[in-house]
């Protein structure tokens, strides 16, 4: 009977433990950001808000009333993720914002409660012009130009060390071969480029055209009327007849690595965007004596480790700045406590790009206390001075630490047997002694003499289940690698045949979407039986022709198919006729297709 309550307290306290160590390690993370693809646009451009919280949302998304934008909720989404035990939350909402009137606008803070903590989005600023800004300042105008740059400066002045968002433009309407981002160093300026890039259509003068759309963050480094630093790209293009309209590329600095087969002269340029000055302010003065050179929107938070401890033991305190703007000419400082010893720690920085707040850092202090005394220690407060250019005003930073009580550290003089030495033994030796004397005392434990049962892992049972699981996975991974790729090679043989039928049907109708599918094919054979990557270029899938050894006649009717599929995706329907001679090419990829996929 002792045995079995024994075995159930033990098995409670396992399912204890689990539970504490599954909850522990859920630790949501709680933020409400919203951010816009644009802070240009005139008022007949809409343009796309996302709205995006991390935690759990107690309420609804509370959206503002505005006399400026009208906002129209058009999507919704959630998204969980589990990284080292730890989980985040994310919803996101998109919303079609209309500019209602011109003018420097600002889109107003959105608000919900979030894990019961009220949060809200910051304000974002949005130029509203009339006509599209591009076209008023004459970007667009030139309806012959096929690729080039711009830049969104989402301010006209900005403080000394205020860090500010800028959207540089990458725009065609042609095929382009490579494009590089060109980052020159400026004396003036700290420029932090923002990883990824967002792909959307725009119009430029009634003219459509594909944009590749680039995150910077500027920092001016000095007051004055300064010149900010270009955005730039080496972009290299076929130079070809003009196209009315092409098709959204997926990533214009990964897909377009090694070019694509045209007839027409490659072009490479540098595309700069055009030349742009901002007014940078002075920090008002006078400044304070005790400024440390932090600009921009913070909070100053503390953590003390222990709120009890003895004398000579060590206590670390974290004193955290985090919030919008950039720390890294921020001065260090020092803190003192009365009544003990403090170390401090190489201070810890970051920086991050967040969406609608731009950059956003983070720098820790660590500091070690070491008390030399008992009794109450207040560690006092830490003081910063930061001028928030959103108030243009200096701003007090406060941290109250608080106090601890730090014990005293009792020692007890012994005499050491057989000598006038004495000996000092601690308060925690004295107690490990007692309870030895006390264990002494107490009567042993009398072995139980009932036999205690075989650990689980021993049982004959399991053991029979796990040989059975691990058979079941051999038997399974045999029969998937020995038996489904014969019964899968004769489902794609007939898929092939079967879009092999389709082809020539299509050809036979004269439909010129005939040309697309025999490339598709081709494509897809050659990927299978040749183990290659992916063919994301013309030229691509001729070397992949030639690698695998595909006659001239075959490689020349592969050559005039793709120039017609290059012309019937960049230019108008109207170019394109399926000819004797294309009509004899598609017959001959179709065949090669079948014979390939037959004994390949």
């Amino acid at each position: 009977m002792r045995l079995c309550l024994e075995g159930v307290r033990l098995k409670f306290i396992k399912a204890i433990t689990i539970a504490w160590f599954l909850t522990s390690s859920v630790v949501f993370a709680v933020s409400l950001t919203a951010e816009v693809d644009r802070q240009k646009t005139a008022i007949e451009e809409p343009f796309w808000l996302t709205i995006t919280i991390q935690g759990s949302l107690d309420d609804s998304l509370k959206v503002p009333e505005s006399q400026d934008f009208e906002f129209v909720k058009t999507g919704e989404s959630t998204n969980i993720s589990i990284v080292n035990g730890s989980v985040t939350k994310e919803l996101q909402y998109t919303f079609q914002v209309r500019p209602l009137r011109q003018g420097s606008l600002s889109i107003p803070s959105f608000g919900a409660r979030i894990d019961g903590v009220d949060q809200k989005t910051l304000p974002i600023p949005v130029e509203v012009a009339v006509t599209s800004p591009q076209q008023k300042n004459g970007v667009a105008n030139d309806t012959n130009k096929i690729v080039f740059v711009e830049r969104d400066i989402l301010k006209t002045s900005v403080y000394e060390g205020e860090a500010i968002r800028t959207v540089g433009r990458l725009l065609t309407r042609t095929r382009l071969t490579g494009a590089t981002p060109i980052r020159d160093p400026s004396p003036n300026w700290r420029v932090i480029p923002v990883d990824g890039q967002r792909n959307r259509d725009v119009n430029r003068d009634g003219v459509r055209y594909s944009a590749v759309e680039m995150d910077e963050v500027l920092i001016p480094l000095k007051p004055g009327e300064l010149t900010v630093p270009q955005f730039g790209i080496n972009a290299s293009w076929v130079q070809e007849a003009k196209r009315p309209d092409r098709r959204r590329p997926h990533s214009v600095f990964d897909l377009f690595q090694h070019g694509m087969f045209s007839m027409g002269e490659e072009v490479s340029r540098k595309l700069l965007s055009e030349a742009a000055s901002l007014h940078v302010k002075p920090l008002p003065t006078p400044k304070p004596a005790n400024f440390s050179d932090i600009i921009g929107a913070f909070t100053l938070k503390s953590n003390v480790s222990d709120s009890q401890m003895t004398a000579g033991d060590t206590v670390t305190i974290t004193i955290e700045l985090s919030g919008q703007g950039a720390l890294d000419r921020m001065q260090e400082f020092k803190i003192s406590v009365p009544g003990a010893r403090v170390y401090d720690d190489k201070p810890e920085l970051a920086e991050k790009i967040q969406p609608g707040a731009g950059l956003v850092s983070t720098k820790r202090f660590k500091f070690a206390i070491v008390p030399q005394q008992p009794g109450d220690l207040n560690l006092g407060s830490v003081n910063l001075l930061a001028f928030n250019p959103y108030t243009e005003r200096y701003e007090k930073l406060t941290a109250n630490l608080g106090t601890i009580l730090v014990k005293e550290g009792r020692t007890v003089e012994q005499p050491v047997q057989g000598s006038n030495e004495t000996k000092t033994t601690s308060v925690n030796e004295q107690k490990n002694q007692i309870a030895g004397d006390l264990g002494l005392l107490l009567p042993k434990r009398i072995e139980d003499p009932v036999k205690r049962p075989s650990p689980w892992w021993q049982n004959p049972w399991i053991l029979a289940f796990e040989v059975l699981a691990v058979l079941l996975i051999l038997a399974w991974f045999l029969t998937r690698k020995y038996v489904f790729p014969v019964t899968l090679k004769k489902s794609d043989i007939i898929k092939v045949r079967e879009r092999c039928e389709r082809l020539r049907a299509d050809l036979k109708r004269g439909d010129v979407n005939v040309i697309l599918g025999v490339i598709a094919l081709t494509r897809d054979v050659l990927i299978k039986h040749g183990g290659y990557l992916q063919a994301m270029t013309s030229s691509d899938l001729l070397s992949y022709a030639r690698r695998e050894r595909a006659n001239q006649s075959i490689l020349d009717s592969l050559i005039r198919v793709l120039d017609a599929g290059d012309r019937l995706q960049y230019g108008t329907s109207n170019e394109v006729a399926i000819s004797e001679q294309l009509a004899s090419d598609i017959t001959r990829l179709i065949d090669y297709c079948l014979t390939k996929d037959s004994h390949g």
